[in-house]
């Protein structure tokens, strides 16, 4: 049975993250990680495209301007990337976002989102050597996210310094709500764990609980081997996160972040 647990910043379990890791939690909201005025902020920034940063499309042209898009180069594959990014211009890229926030005098998120991580038993969390720290994305009002896991992916090129020096089959994720959008865009759930060998649940993705969260708060999940996926955003607003990655290195002495 799935269990959403709940925290503040000052009531976050130090165990949270390896309680992740080992699947005995799948998922906890931090209510009120970063204040509103932080996340007004910013979506202002991005919506005056302050940030300098290129939107990128995840999905089908087909789809025109209504799918799921990012700002900056996403680690993660897609349907326009399947096999991840290409390793050089995520390379050339990876500066872009931190640069982005910084401009906008956001730079002290990251920095936070690094804290909140090590608060809840990151054990000295610390940006992945050679990797970008996040990423932004926009889910359109029509449009989720269909069901997936991390541990899918773990063989992409530009995971290899990954795979290097972490234990990269128990990593989560963490994403900040910058604008939850008027309504839908819920994180779903899914019963479906990831096994060896396992393929996509895209057919079939069997009983889900969903995770509201709202503007300001931090969602880790075990993204890794836990099925899940973004139920449709309804309204005028699309949905806006910023987050990325986690797993803990391979002596279990600290934990790495990316995006």
């Amino acid at each position: 049975m799935i269990e959403v647990q709940q925290a503040t910043p000052g009531t976050v379990d130090p165990d949270t993250l390896p309680r992740l890791s080992s699947g005995e939690l799948d998922v906890m909201v931090i209510r009120g990680a970063f204040p509103q005025t932080q996340m007004n902020a910013l979506i202002a920034s991005i919506q005056e495209n302050r940030l300098g940063l290129r939107l990128r499309p995840q999905e089908s042209p087909s789809l025109g301007a209504a799918q799921v898009s990012v700002l900056g180069v996403p680690v993660s594959p897609s349907d326009m990337a399947p096999t991840g990014p290409d390793p050089g211009e995520y390379e050339s890229q990876r500066e872009a976002v931190r640069a982005a926030l910084q401009s906008a005098g956001q730079g002290t998120l990251i920095d936070g989102m690094g804290w909140l991580l090590t608060l809840a038993g990151g054990r000295a969390a610390q940006l992945a050597p050679g990797y970008a720290p996040c990423t932004l994305r926009s889910v359109p009002s029509g449009r989720g996210m269909g069901p997936h896991c991390e541990n899918l992916y773990h063989q992409i090129a530009v995971y290899a310094g990954l795979r290097a020096g972490t234990a990269i089959l128990d990593q989560g994720s963490f994403f900040v709500v910058i604008d939850a959008g008027e309504a839908g865009g819920a994180l779903r759930l899914y019963d479906h764990r990831w096994s060896p060998g396992a393929q996509n649940i895209l057919s079939n993705p069997g009983p889900f609980v969903e995770v509201s969260a709202q503007a300001g708060d931090m969602v880790l999940l075990a993204a890794g081997r836990r099925f899940h996926s973004v139920s449709p955003v309804e309204g005028p607003r699309p949905r806006w996160t910023i987050g990325g990655f986690w797993a803990p290195t391979k002596d279990h002495q600290a934990t790495w972040f990316w995006g």
